[in-house]
């Protein structure tokens, strides 16, 4: 079962990563998903949540953030060691709470982010 991945397309950063995950990853391995290009409610997932973080889904189950990177890297050649080091319990704590500094940053300068927040 393919891991679906949720991205927010309109971020620069963002579609940037994503592109260089999709070239190198293996075939077969993601679903990526623009949620700024597609019908996300099929998800059951807010939206704003979703561009404020990544979230991989995976067995139907959610990760987010941090854990949806690990997720992704769990699966590319060359970031299974980044995967396996980001797991380890304090340095995740560190990596989370820099992820989340980072995220509500980025989220709160991009403009389709902020019409979206308003609503």
């Amino acid at each position: 079962m393919k891991k679906i991945v949720l991205y927010d397309g309109k971020c620069g950063l963002c579609k940037r990563e994503i592109n260089f995950y999709r070239k190198i990853s293996p075939a077969n391995k993601f679903e990526w998903v623009d949620v700024t290009r597609v019908e996300f409610k099929k998800y059951n997932l807010n939206l704003v949540d979703m561009l404020k973080r990544l979230h991989v889904i995976h067995n139907k189950k959610i990760y987010i953030g941090l854990d949806a990177f690990i997720e992704i890297w769990s699966e590319l050649k060359y970031f299974k060691l980044l995967a396996f080091v980001a797991s380890l319990p304090l340095l995740r704590s560190l990596l989370s709470w820099c992820y989340e500094k980072f995220a509500n940053y980025r989220f709160n300068q991009l403009n389709h982010c902020q019409i979206l927040e308003r609503k």
